[in-house]
């Protein structure tokens, strides 16, 4: 843990964070950012949702940024259908200390009349980003189109990362996720405190306890998806409520046996130098 803590530089003066608000209802979609998935929204029937989406972790230096959006119809529709609602909005903080002050650099909606027939929309946006941090990520990475045996090589990553897991082997796991923790503190400047406690509650010891019963479930029916210009790999499963991807499981609550699922979810890439997968989102 003092690891990760100590190679995250200190915080900038000047602290700008990036953030993109959503509001939908009666489609799902995913939203992009560098080509690399920031948000998947899994709509059943028609739910409504309003989220803020936080840009910095995607941004990797200053510059040119793309946020591509893809809306898809309700599972069994054929057609977006003339109530599919999507209204995206970009904002620009310049300290993230002070989060009544911003500009907006985009404000987007759904035209419904032009694409209510339609099966699928796609959009991309283009921004300038100014940050005071850059960070290596996925820019110097392997492309993974020309990895052998890659879908294989994934399995064998997580099913590592599965018995660290099961074995509530905490430093493991934490040197497994530590470049990308490293990388999402270095992007929203988080300070020695706030990175302490929130990577005491990263530890697998915190995420289960005595109040329901868990069990892993099986890798299988997955798709692998290549991001970030073929640098970054997911492996992607489909739950009853949600998207996997990672390593998935079930649990049910012992006072009322209400059921749930969730996942340890990972993005892996190949470092430059490197043959190994290694988590990086």
């Amino acid at each position: 843990m003092k690891e990760i803590i100590n190679l995250v530089p200190n915080s900038p003066n000047k602290q700008p964070v990036y953030y993109a608000p959503v509001y939908s209802s009666n489609c799902r979609w995913d939203v992009y950012v560098n080509d690399v998935l920031l948000y998947h929204f899994p709509a059943k029937k028609g739910d409504i949702i309003n989220v803020q989406l936080p840009l910095n972790m995607r941004i990797l230096a200053s510059g040119k940024q793309i946020i591509k959006v893809i809306i898809y119809p309700l599972e069994g529709k054929t057609h977006l259908g003339e109530y599919a609602t999507f209204k995206l909005r970009g904002e620009y903080y310049p300290d993230k200390r002070n989060m009544e002050e911003y500009d907006s650099f985009l404000n987007f909606e759904l035209p419904y009349e032009q694409t209510k027939d339609l099966p699928y929309f796609e959009k991309s946006f283009e921004f300038e980003a100014t940050v005071p941090y850059k960070l290596t990520g996925w820019t110097k990475s392997k492309d993974l189109t020309k990895v052998p045996n890659l879908e294989q090589k994934l399995l064998e990553k997580l099913k590592d990362l599965k018995k660290i897991i099961e074995a509530n082997d905490d430093a493991k796991y934490l040197d497994a996720i530590k470049n990308r923790e490293i990388e999402k503190y270095t992007s929203f400047y988080s300070s020695k405190e706030i990175m302490e406690s929130a990577l005491q509650e990263n530890k697998i010891s915190n995420h289960f306890d005595d109040s329901y019963d868990v069990a892993f479930l099986p890798i299988e029916n997955y798709t692998l998806l290549l991001q970030g210009n073929n640098r970054i790999v997911e492996l992607r499963m489909d739950g009853n409520d949600m998207y996997f991807w990672g390593i998935p499981f079930k649990g049910k609550y012992k006072d009322n046996n209400t059921n749930f699922e969730g996942s340890f979810n990972f993005r892996f890439h190949i470092p430059e130098g490197s043959d190994e997968l290694e988590v990086i989102r």
